[in-house]
């Protein structure tokens, strides 16, 4: 698929189905690594979710395994308490077994990757906890994968140090196709990677790099707005949007201005979001996401792509609400909004007058936690 900005931007992107254990990316000096472990360890990882706020760079944000670029997006991010938990054990039988049948290619798929890079030639099993609310823009795929990749990481006395962790994780991410069960590239900032290991807000900048770090403040809920799938083309969330028909013709365009936004959105996060956030000052916090909402194109082919419900619309009437901040996270559909005590209650009733389902929340500044 060809995508043309302009005549001077044009990049042709590839979206072939992935095999399972295919290494899509590796620069890591030293590979394979040599792994320490003990056959019959066991070790637990809980993670929070990511809540995407924004991307920095659209013109960046590529399917992993392109032969042309990586995908150097950056993006604002910050973690939840919904959470990803798994348990691993090694096993002497070389073979993977994944108690989890619906995420079993996926995780699978990350184990023979961790495999190849590491001179371990035993086994896994792994437990993973169901995974709610999927594919709906709240880090599913992403924060689950990446607390597996800790985990073997953790069993195997860490090859691998923490940043090299989110690079393995975010230029080898891949989604499981549900009209197929088949695994195709995936889209990742690093975002997941970098909350799952510290929580808060996370900026990353290209490179898969932390660049900001900064706790979130307490008193105030993550209330988000969920609605019902049907309403979604195809019944589907906003995964695997750039299969829409609607949003193809858009792509180019959007590149071109894209271009000029980048730039926009970097400002602002240095010079607005990131003292602001440091500042605790979630009014103002949220008054620079609202711009970002109201002149990024990131919010554009999301709501293209989700049929008979309109995110602008959800938006617009929560912000009237005089709640702190209003965003949709990731590509959709689901909306979210910070707020403190006072306007919950006028949140969701908005969201209920949208047909959304309501989940509240709460930041989580603390990030992974690991038992032995």
């Amino acid at each position: 698929m060809k995508i043309k900005g302009s005549e001077f931007d044009e990049v042709e992107l590839q979206s072939e189905p992935v095999e399972t254990g295919q290494i899509l990316w590796n620069k890591l000096p030293n590979t394979p690594r040599r792994a320490d472990f003990s056959y019959g360890e066991k070790v637990s990882v809980r993670v929070p979710r990511r809540i995407n706020i924004n991307i920095l760079d659209m013109t960046k944000l590529v399917p992993s395994g392109q032969k042309c670029t990586i995908c150097d997006a950056g993006s604002i991010s910050f973690g939840v308490n919904l959470y990803s938990s798994l348990e691993l054990k090694l096993t002497e039988s070389s073979e993977i077994v994944i108690y989890d049948e619906k995420n079993e290619r996926i995780l699978s798929h990350r184990l023979c990757i961790f495999r190849e890079l590491t001179d371990y030639r035993g086994g896994f099993e792994v437990w993973a906890e169901p995974n709610p609310y999927v594919h709906v823009g709240l880090g599913s795929t992403g924060s689950l994968t990446f607390a597996l990749s800790l985990a073997a990481n953790e069993a195997l006395r860490n090859p691998f140090t923490e940043r090299e962790l989110v690079k393995l994780h975010a230029n080898n991410y891949v989604e499981l196709n549900p009209r197929n069960n088949i695994l195709v590239p995936g889209q990742s900032t690093g975002a997941s990677g970098w909350v799952a290991l510290r929580g808060g807000l996370c900026v990353t900048s290209s490179l898969n790099e932390l660049v900001f770090r900064e706790v979130m403040p307490e008193g105030y809920k993550v209330i988000v707005g969920i609605p019902p799938l049907e309403e979604i083309i195809g019944g589907q969330s906003g995964k695997g949007v750039a299969e829409s028909d609607v949003e193809m013709p858009f792509l180019g365009k959007l590149r071109h201005y894209d271009r000029f936004n980048s730039a926009k959105m970097c400002y602002w996060t240095l010079m607005e979001l990131m003292p602001a956030a440091v500042d605790r000052n979630m009014r103002r916090f949220g008054d620079v996401i609202w711009d970002m909402v109201l002149t990024g194109s990131k919010g554009v082919p999301t709501i293209l792509a989700h049929g008979t419900y309109k995110p602008l619309d959800c938006l617009l009437d929560i912000r009237k609400t005089g709640a702190e901040a209003t965003f949709v996270s990731s590509v959709g559909p689901s909306v979210i909004t910070i707020a403190s005590n006072g306007y919950e209650g006028k949140v969701k009733e908005t969201y209920e007058k949208h047909g959304c389902e309501v989940l509240e929340l709460e930041f989580d500044n603390k990030g992974k936690i690991i038992k032995r």
